[in-house]
């Protein structure tokens, strides 16, 4: 039989999640192959060197990055719900993640006065919190230097960015009149 409004979205981000999954492992797999190929092309023996705190961090770093994906796909499926286009859907995360890279230069942020580890700037940009999350994580990785101050406003920024998309998007598309109903 038909499935309620809810289950169709929630169907599609459950897709869009196991995809997101898959991805991030094809990835791993092709730079796991990348690196076989450097050791044979220029005759190293390749080297491993993994402990059980790099693992932890190389897990949390890849869970992260899931969060990440998920999160510009949930801006996209609003996007999508809001305006019915996909071409709409392609191109609003795209133009907020780039808003969010000039708004996070550090020239920007004096000019708006805003600290980066405080709450207001870390509930603006995601991508920011994304950056304080890595950098508590894995020090020396990520692009900006964040203090500890700003990992509760980074996490909390990062599930704002996840939830309200995905409820706004359910809220909306029950309410919206489809013509093939």
């Amino acid at each position: 039989a038909r499935n309620n409004r809810t289950f169709l979205i929630l169907g599609k981000v459950g897709t869009m999640k196991l995809m997101a999954i898959a991805t991030t492992l094809a990835m791993f797999v092709g730079g796991f192959i990348y690196f076989l190929a450097q050791a044979i092309i220029f005759e190293r023996p390749p080297t491993f060197s993994l402990t059980t705190e790099t693992a932890g961090d190389a897990a949390l770093i890849w869970f992260l990055s899931y969060v990440r994906i998920v999160q510009y796909g949930l801006m996209a499926l609003l996007t999508a719900v809001v305006t019915r286009s996909l071409l709409a859907a392609l191109f609003v995360p795209w133009a907020l993640g780039f808003g969010q890279s000039i708004l996070g230069a550090p020239p920007i942020m004096m000019l708006l006065k805003l600290d980066p580890d405080g709450w207001l700037a870390q509930l603006l940009m995601p991508g920011m919190a994304y950056d304080t999350l890595k950098n508590v994580i894995a020090p020396g990785i990520a692009r900006t230097i964040t203090t500890e101050a700003a990992l509760w406003p980074a996490i909390v920024s990062l599930a704002f960015w996840c939830i309200v998309p995905l409820a706004l998007a359910l809220v909306l598309f029950r309410r919206q009149d489809l013509s093939k109903e």
